[in-house]
């Protein structure tokens, strides 16, 4: 739930500063710099890699009416052009599947970033702020739950078992050394 899919043109365009740096704290001219973060080469992807480590994503939902409607998560990169959020925060950011907008944003102050890890991960803000008791976050879509129930059900439980038939106990006990029966 702390995690956010980030596509990778946008981690490089919005890590732009921190991964130049890095670039040029290795001895790099910065127009070369830029030329490999542009190009996204491997030595600049692996410089993103470190600098998303070290620094979370802010992420918003306009507009933010209360307290979950900006929270602050662990970028892991992904394919494709879209935000991929954790669907246990969608109840906090009153978000759904129809095209919202969110915005996402790099702390660049040390202090900045240290708090979004204390305070603005999901995982450190569980309960609403009504009565602290009840849970801010978590599946609300009856697809989702849905999902969830299949994804976590063993395989063929809910298939109703094959009749085996055998004519001897070794025809049996074969059928189980090939792997036909459990």
């Amino acid at each position: 739930m702390d995690t956010i899919g980030i596509p990778v043109d946008s981690a490089f365009q919005i890590y732009t500063k921190f991964v130049a740096r890095r670039l040029r704290r290795r001895g790099m001219p910065l127009t070369e710099a830029l030329r490999h973060i542009e190009e996204q080469t491997p030595l600049a992807k692996e410089m993103l890699l470190q600098e998303m480590e070290e620094r979370p994503i802010i992420a918003n939902r306009a507009p933010v009416l209360f307290k979950f409607g900006i929270m602050a998560f662990r970028p892991k990169l992904v394919s494709g052009n879209t935000l991929q959020v954790s669907p246990l925060v969608l109840k906090g950011y009153n978000a759904d599947f129809d095209g919202d907008a969110m915005q996402f944003h790099v702390p660049t102050l040390p202090e900045a970033v240290q708090e979004a890890y204390d305070r603005l991960l999901p995982s450190k803000n569980l309960f609403a702020t009504s009565d602290f008791k009840t849970p801010a976050h978590g599946p609300i879509e009856e697809d989702l739950l849905a999902g969830l129930y299949h994804a976590s059900r063993a395989k063929g439980k809910s298939e109703k078992p094959r009749q085996h038939v055998f004519r001897s106990k070794e025809d049996a006990i074969r059928a189980w050394k090939e792997g036909r029966i459990s």
